[in-house]
């Protein structure tokens, strides 16, 4: 449990897509610092800001307006 396992990623044409290691790595780690740093600064300073929730990133294109197919 807690391996990770159960998720499949793939891309537009249902090809299994494998993600860079080193890249999760990073970008997790820079998260967990960052948040870290925050509830520090909450607990001894009384600090809290606020963040708006981070801009999605991936490459999709934006939602079409529904068609009535007939």
């Amino acid at each position: 449990m807690g391996e990770g396992q159960d998720t499949k990623l793939v891309n537009g044409n249902d090809l299994r897509v494998t993600p860079n290691r080193g890249r999760v790595v990073k970008d997790v780690s820079k998260s967990i610092g960052l948040d870290v740093a925050r509830q520090l600064g909450e607990q001894l300073r009384g600090e809290v800001e606020y963040q708006a929730p981070p801009a999605p990133r991936h490459n999709l294109p934006r939602d079409e307006a529904p068609k009535i197919l007939r």
